[in-house]
Protein backbone atom coordinates (compact mmCIF):
# COMPACT_ATOMS: atom_id res chain seq x y z
CA UNK A 1 0.00 0.00 0.00
CA UNK A 2 0.95 3.63 -0.69
CA UNK A 3 2.12 5.81 2.11
CA UNK A 4 -0.94 8.17 2.79
CA UNK A 5 0.99 11.61 3.79
CA UNK A 6 -1.71 13.46 5.53
CA UNK A 7 -2.83 17.30 4.84
CA UNK A 8 -1.44 19.66 7.39
CA UNK A 9 -4.33 21.35 7.74
CA UNK A 10 -6.12 18.18 8.37
CA UNK A 11 -3.36 17.32 10.77
CA UNK A 12 -4.51 20.76 12.66
CA UNK A 13 -8.39 20.06 12.28
CA UNK A 14 -7.55 16.50 14.14
CA UNK A 15 -5.46 19.05 17.22
CA UNK A 16 -8.42 21.20 17.91
CA UNK A 17 -11.30 18.54 17.86
CA UNK A 18 -8.96 16.69 20.56
CA UNK A 19 -9.42 19.07 22.49
CA UNK A 20 -12.92 20.21 22.02
CA UNK A 21 -14.01 16.71 23.40
CA UNK A 22 -12.44 17.28 26.39
CA UNK A 23 -15.06 16.68 29.46
CA UNK A 24 -14.75 19.99 30.67
CA UNK A 25 -14.83 21.91 27.12
CA UNK A 26 -16.94 18.82 25.83
CA UNK A 27 -19.98 19.40 28.78
CA UNK A 28 -20.53 23.58 27.83
CA UNK A 29 -20.62 23.08 24.44
CA UNK A 30 -23.27 20.09 24.70
CA UNK A 31 -25.27 22.56 26.86
CA UNK A 32 -24.77 25.11 23.52
CA UNK A 33 -25.83 22.67 21.29
CA UNK A 34 -28.83 21.63 23.61
CA UNK A 35 -30.17 24.89 23.45
CA UNK A 36 -29.37 25.83 19.44
CA UNK A 37 -31.28 22.53 18.91
CA UNK A 38 -33.88 24.12 20.88
CA UNK A 39 -33.67 27.15 18.87
CA UNK A 40 -34.31 25.25 15.65
CA UNK A 41 -37.24 22.74 16.52
CA UNK A 42 -39.41 24.87 19.21
CA UNK A 43 -41.48 27.35 17.21
CA UNK A 44 -42.41 28.82 20.94
CA UNK A 45 -38.99 29.46 22.26
CA UNK A 46 -38.04 30.93 18.59
CA UNK A 47 -41.01 33.36 19.29
CA UNK A 48 -39.19 33.58 23.14
CA UNK A 49 -36.01 34.61 21.90
CA UNK A 50 -37.04 37.16 19.55
CA UNK A 51 -38.48 38.98 22.04
CA UNK A 52 -36.12 38.59 25.08
CA UNK A 53 -33.32 39.60 21.78
CA UNK A 54 -35.58 42.68 21.14
CA UNK A 55 -36.13 43.90 24.73
CA UNK A 56 -32.21 43.58 25.48
CA UNK A 57 -31.74 45.61 22.48
CA UNK A 58 -34.22 48.36 23.75
CA UNK A 59 -32.30 48.38 27.47
CA UNK A 60 -28.49 48.59 25.36
CA UNK A 61 -30.01 51.41 23.17
CA UNK A 62 -31.26 53.06 26.31
CA UNK A 63 -27.97 53.12 27.88
CA UNK A 64 -26.07 53.88 25.13
CA UNK A 65 -28.44 56.71 24.28
CA UNK A 66 -29.18 55.68 20.62
CA UNK A 67 -31.95 54.00 18.54
CA UNK A 68 -32.64 50.60 19.04
CA UNK A 69 -31.68 48.45 16.00
CA UNK A 70 -34.96 47.43 13.45
CA UNK A 71 -36.16 43.67 13.62
CA UNK A 72 -34.66 43.11 10.21
CA UNK A 73 -31.02 43.61 11.92
CA UNK A 74 -31.41 41.92 15.11
CA UNK A 75 -29.71 38.30 15.32
CA UNK A 76 -32.07 35.91 17.76
CA UNK A 77 -31.38 32.61 15.68
CA UNK A 78 -28.59 30.07 17.35
CA UNK A 79 -26.48 28.52 15.16
CA UNK A 80 -25.69 24.36 15.99
CA UNK A 81 -22.23 22.60 14.85
CA UNK A 82 -21.05 20.20 12.63
CA UNK A 83 -19.41 17.59 14.83
CA UNK A 84 -16.83 16.80 12.23
CA UNK A 85 -15.72 20.63 11.58
CA UNK A 86 -14.53 22.05 14.20
CA UNK A 87 -14.72 25.74 12.63
CA UNK A 88 -18.33 25.36 12.71
CA UNK A 89 -18.32 24.90 16.67
CA UNK A 90 -16.18 28.12 16.75
CA UNK A 91 -18.92 30.37 14.71
CA UNK A 92 -21.70 28.50 17.35
CA UNK A 93 -20.14 29.95 20.36
CA UNK A 94 -19.68 33.30 18.19
CA UNK A 95 -23.36 33.41 17.85
CA UNK A 96 -24.38 32.04 21.43
CA UNK A 97 -21.87 35.18 22.96
CA UNK A 98 -23.46 37.28 21.02
CA UNK A 99 -27.21 36.90 21.63
CA UNK A 100 -26.20 34.92 25.61
CA UNK A 101 -27.82 37.68 27.61
CA UNK A 102 -31.46 36.44 25.96
CA UNK A 103 -31.12 33.06 26.16
CA UNK A 104 -32.10 32.59 30.25
CA UNK A 105 -34.88 34.77 30.04
CA UNK A 106 -36.11 33.06 26.73
CA UNK A 107 -36.14 29.78 28.56
CA UNK A 108 -37.48 30.74 31.56
CA UNK A 109 -40.72 32.07 29.11
CA UNK A 110 -40.60 28.41 27.29
CA UNK A 111 -40.67 26.75 30.40
CA UNK A 112 -43.30 28.52 32.09
CA UNK A 113 -45.49 27.09 29.65
CA UNK A 114 -43.83 23.96 28.09
CA UNK A 115 -43.89 21.04 30.70
CA UNK A 116 -41.22 18.47 30.65
CA UNK A 117 -41.73 14.22 30.44
CA UNK A 118 -39.75 11.83 31.79
CA UNK A 119 -38.80 11.15 27.82
CA UNK A 120 -36.98 14.85 27.28
CA UNK A 121 -34.41 16.85 28.82
CA UNK A 122 -35.03 20.25 30.45
CA UNK A 123 -32.29 21.95 28.36
CA UNK A 124 -30.03 24.23 30.61
CA UNK A 125 -27.97 27.11 29.76
CA UNK A 126 -24.16 27.63 30.49
CA UNK A 127 -23.75 29.24 34.22
CA UNK A 128 -22.56 32.25 34.73
CA UNK A 129 -18.62 31.03 34.91
CA UNK A 130 -18.97 28.49 31.52
CA UNK A 131 -20.27 31.84 29.89
CA UNK A 132 -17.19 33.71 31.19
CA UNK A 133 -14.71 30.75 29.59
CA UNK A 134 -16.45 31.59 26.16
CA UNK A 135 -14.35 34.78 25.40
CA UNK A 136 -10.94 33.58 25.76
CA UNK A 137 -11.88 30.19 23.97
CA UNK A 138 -12.96 32.31 21.67
CA UNK A 139 -9.88 34.22 21.63
CA UNK A 140 -7.64 31.11 21.95
CA UNK A 141 -9.63 29.31 18.64
CA UNK A 142 -9.66 32.63 16.50
CA UNK A 143 -5.49 31.72 16.66
CA UNK A 144 -6.47 27.97 15.53
CA UNK A 145 -8.64 29.15 12.60
CA UNK A 146 -6.15 31.71 10.98
CA UNK A 147 -3.29 28.85 11.18
CA UNK A 148 -5.46 26.85 9.50
CA UNK A 149 -6.23 29.22 6.59
CA UNK A 150 -2.89 30.20 6.15
CA UNK A 151 -1.96 26.06 5.98
CA UNK A 152 -4.72 25.82 3.80
CA UNK A 153 -3.98 28.59 1.58
CA UNK A 154 -0.50 27.25 0.60
CA UNK A 155 -0.09 26.17 -2.96
CA UNK A 156 3.24 24.21 -2.48
CA UNK A 157 4.32 21.98 -0.17
CA UNK A 158 3.14 23.03 3.95
CA UNK A 159 6.07 20.82 5.33
CA UNK A 160 7.87 24.21 6.34
CA UNK A 161 4.19 26.03 6.93
CA UNK A 162 3.13 23.52 9.45
CA UNK A 163 6.11 24.19 11.26
CA UNK A 164 5.97 27.47 11.58
CA UNK A 165 1.93 26.82 13.00
CA UNK A 166 3.06 24.52 15.58
CA UNK A 167 5.78 27.37 17.24
CA UNK A 168 3.25 30.14 16.82
CA UNK A 169 0.46 28.10 18.18
CA UNK A 170 3.01 26.66 21.12
CA UNK A 171 3.56 30.61 21.86
CA UNK A 172 0.23 31.95 21.86
CA UNK A 173 -1.06 29.13 23.90
CA UNK A 174 1.52 29.47 26.71
CA UNK A 175 -0.34 28.71 30.13
CA UNK A 176 -1.89 32.67 31.11
CA UNK A 177 -1.97 33.07 35.27
CA UNK A 178 -5.43 33.15 36.47
CA UNK A 179 -7.31 31.42 33.17
CA UNK A 180 -9.88 29.32 33.26
CA UNK A 181 -10.10 25.07 33.67
CA UNK A 182 -11.54 25.11 30.16
CA UNK A 183 -9.32 27.30 28.38
CA UNK A 184 -5.83 25.57 29.70
CA UNK A 185 -7.25 22.47 28.84
CA UNK A 186 -8.04 23.47 25.82
CA UNK A 187 -4.67 24.70 25.27
CA UNK A 188 -2.79 22.02 26.59
CA UNK A 189 -4.55 19.50 25.22
CA UNK A 190 -4.03 20.92 21.45
CA UNK A 191 -0.53 21.58 22.16
CA UNK A 192 -0.04 18.02 23.17
CA UNK A 193 -2.13 16.61 20.44
CA UNK A 194 0.01 18.80 17.94
CA UNK A 195 3.40 17.76 19.35
CA UNK A 196 2.67 14.25 19.26
CA UNK A 197 1.71 14.48 15.23
CA UNK A 198 4.43 16.12 15.03
CA UNK A 199 6.99 13.50 16.60
CA UNK A 200 5.53 10.96 14.86
CA UNK A 201 6.00 12.22 11.05
CA UNK A 202 9.59 13.31 12.33
CA UNK A 203 10.30 9.81 13.73
CA UNK A 204 8.85 8.00 10.52
CA UNK A 205 9.94 10.40 7.61
CA UNK A 206 8.84 9.91 4.02
CA UNK A 207 9.81 6.83 2.55
CA UNK A 208 11.92 7.31 -0.40
CA UNK A 209 12.02 4.35 -1.99
CA UNK A 210 7.80 5.09 -2.08
CA UNK A 211 8.20 8.60 -3.99
CA UNK A 212 8.29 6.99 -7.45
CA UNK A 213 4.82 5.09 -7.16
CA UNK A 214 2.89 8.34 -5.80
CA UNK A 215 4.34 10.26 -8.09
CA UNK A 216 3.20 7.85 -10.98
CA UNK A 217 0.05 7.61 -9.37
CA UNK A 218 -0.60 11.78 -9.19
CA UNK A 219 0.39 11.78 -13.07
CA UNK A 220 -1.42 9.11 -14.03
CA UNK A 221 -4.95 10.48 -15.59
CA UNK A 222 -7.88 8.58 -13.62
CA UNK A 223 -10.23 8.46 -16.31
CA UNK A 224 -7.79 7.32 -18.97
CA UNK A 225 -4.76 5.76 -17.46
CA UNK A 226 -3.21 7.54 -19.73
CA UNK A 227 0.22 10.26 -18.93
CA UNK A 228 -0.20 13.73 -19.77
CA UNK A 229 2.84 15.99 -19.70
CA UNK A 230 1.97 18.90 -22.50
CA UNK A 231 2.68 18.93 -26.11
CA UNK A 232 6.25 17.08 -26.06
CA UNK A 233 5.85 13.76 -27.00
CA UNK A 234 9.61 12.91 -25.98
CA UNK A 235 8.80 13.95 -22.41
CA UNK A 236 5.82 12.11 -22.10
CA UNK A 237 7.07 8.91 -23.54
CA UNK A 238 9.93 9.01 -21.18
CA UNK A 239 8.00 9.87 -18.17
CA UNK A 240 5.37 7.30 -19.14
CA UNK A 241 8.63 4.39 -19.00
CA UNK A 242 9.97 5.65 -15.95
CA UNK A 243 6.58 5.36 -14.28
CA UNK A 244 5.80 2.10 -15.78
CA UNK A 245 9.40 1.14 -14.44
CA UNK A 246 8.64 2.14 -11.11
CA UNK A 247 5.27 0.33 -10.88
CA UNK A 248 6.53 -3.01 -11.82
Amino acid sequence: MLNHGRCATHTLQLSVRAGLVTPSLGSILKKLRLVAKLCRNSTYFSKAMRVSVEREEALLAAAAEREPMTTTKIVCRLIIDCSTRWESTLTMVRRFVRVGAAIPPALSAYYHHAAVNSSKTRVECPNSMEQAALLPIIDFSTVLESASASLGSETAATSGMEETVFWYVREIGAPVVGECEEVATLKRVVLSDMHARREKKRLRGPNLDRFGIRLAAVLCDSFTKTFAFGNKPGTAALARASALAVMK
